[in-house]
């Protein structure tokens, strides 16, 4: 199992995350502060494949979805949904925008759905303290320990969790882990993103070594993998529309911010991803949540 913490702060936008992955799940756990995530613009930006289904537990902050009847929820909650669903692209769940001060989530992702033929897009549950008790723990440590007192503390809700301790492997092929402490070790989001040439510095390995062996460690760990080109266009992508979401920064930071050239590359990037252009995502954000008493000190001002 590989387990990782790393984060992002820049012109007052945090982005944190905790992740640990394994060959049938992963771990992945998010703190935000200063800005709002709205997955109609999400949708321009792909995520990582290879889920069907999520266990979420909202630790700090809020949730509200923009149609599909499923209204707001605010922390502590708890929801098990499949990977559509929670990304808004199930016309069950629709589109939702999220934040706080801060924005605290842990999904558990299931590689393979266990009840795929029964399953609901969307199930509420009621909060448990045990598990709500195990996720702040794997925030606060992030190691071996507190995934496993995680998988069994969710179990409860999901009994295939017990299962998922069984598949850790430890310790992982040098190989992996080698590949895996080259990312742990970059800040993915900042900027300037690390190019290629510097990962292949960091992990000591020929330019052609490290992309077949980088190719078939996220085939194992059933990532989209389309190269680290897309994959570092798409957080660049990601992390500006975080930041395009606090009104207390120019587009001129965003763009500075996320590594692009000026504001007219950013907003040539956004019509490239099929996103209107920067100022108009950012009133539709806002625009979005305007009125909901519980979001009102999610963005800096």
């Amino acid at each position: 199992m590989l387990v990782a913490k790393n984060h992002v702060s820049t012109d007052g936008v945090l982005f944190q995350f905790h992740l640990a992955c394994e060959r049938e799940f992963r771990m992945y756990g998010i703190e935000r502060r200063n800005n709002i995530v709205d997955t109609r613009f999400l949708r321009g930006a792909s995520r990582m494949g290879g889920g069907e289904l999520v266990l979420f537990v909202l630790l700090d902050g809020w949730i509200h979805w923009h149609e599909g009847g499923l209204g707001s929820l605010k922390a502590p909650a708890v929801f098990v949904a499949t990977l559509d669903a929670l990304d808004g692209k199930n016309v069950t769940t629709g589109a939702r925008s999220s934040g706080g001060q801060p924005y605290r989530a842990l999904e558990l992702i299931f590689v393979k759905d266990p009840d795929a033929a029964t399953r609901s897009p969307f199930q509420r549950i009621e909060p448990r303290e045990e598990l709500l008790a195990a996720a702040r723990a794997f925030f606060d440590e992030g190691n071996d320990a507190t995934v496993r007192a995680y998988l069994a503390a969710a179990s409860s809700i999901v009994p295939a969790a017990a299962e998922l301790t069984s598949t850790i492997v430890v310790p992982e092929e040098p190989i992996a882990q080698r590949i895996w402490d080259t990312f742990a070790s970059s800040d993915l989001l900042s900027t300037p993103f690390p190019s290629l040439h510097e990962l292949v510095d960091r992990a000591g390995l020929s330019t052609s070594h490290f992309s077949r062996q980088i190719k078939e460690f996220m085939e194992s760990f059933h990532v989209d993998w389309e190269g680290w080109r897309d994959f570092t266009n798409d957080a660049r992508l990601r992390w500006a529309l975080l930041m395009v979401s606090n009104p207390a920064l120019s587009i001129g930071d965003v763009a500075r911010a996320s590594g692009y050239a000026s504001t007219d590359v950013l907003d040539a990037t956004f019509r490239r991803a099929a996103l209107p252009v920067p100022t108009e995502v950012r009133r539709q954000v806002l625009a979005a949540i305007a009125g909901l008493p519980f979001a009102a000190a999610s963005t800096a001002t």
